[in-house]
């Protein structure tokens, strides 16, 4: 079974839409295109969800194309300013989406421009979740975040919230394991 199976997420990365065009005439699906003919023409382009399009892509019945989140304009903002692209709203599973996308759209830059993009909004995720108590733009700012970048900030706001407890020992106390204070023939470890 797949390990995605049960997982929310990638069943919700799976529902992003995807451009395709059809190699060929499909009797009785006229309404994908949104109009009333019975059949769908061949090189008609619709926009399919990527868990029916990966299937049909696989056996070389439609040929995919570059989702818009994907395109040159979302391309050159993330060049010119990772941080002021709002990726959430482009596509809520932008880098679950575009992995799952890698080998079926054939686009030698996308590997590229994901890495990049996650390398260059990384640092400052990680800055707001060790300063978020000093910052008012905070909901904006994670509103701006896809959903891997979410549980990003989430684990890095969780992590820093149990340094600070650590050093105001608030937290549990280190304890001397069970298995150390155990006797062993007569000898304490």
């Amino acid at each position: 079974m797949n390990e995605d199976y049960w997982d929310i997420d990638a069943i919700l990365a799976d529902q992003s839409r995807i451009p395709c065009s059809f190699r060929m005439d499909v009797p009785g699906y006229g309404f994908l295109e949104g109009n009333h003919d019975i059949d769908l023409a061949a090189g008609a382009k619709v926009e399919l969800p990527y868990w029916l399009a990966e299937h049909l892509a696989i056996h070389d019945l439609v040929e995919l194309e570059l989702p818009v989140c994907f395109g040159h304009r979302v391309r050159n903002d993330l060049a010119a300013s990772p941080m002021a692209v709002n990726l959430n709203r482009l596509c809520p599973y932008f880098y679950r989406f575009g992995v799952k996308i890698i080998n079926l759209v054939v686009d030698a830059m996308l590997p590229t421009i994901l890495s990049n993009a996650l390398k260059a909004r990384l640092p400052l995720i990680m800055d707001y979740t060790q300063t978020s108590k000093l910052r008012t733009d905070r909901s904006d700012f994670i509103m701006t975040l896809d959903e891997t970048e979410k549980d990003i900030y989430k684990l890095g706001h969780e992590s820093a919230s149990q340094m600070t407890q650590w050093h105001q020992r608030k937290g549990t106390r280190i304890k001397t394991a069970d298995v150390l204070m155990r006797k062993n023939q007569g000898t304490r470890y």
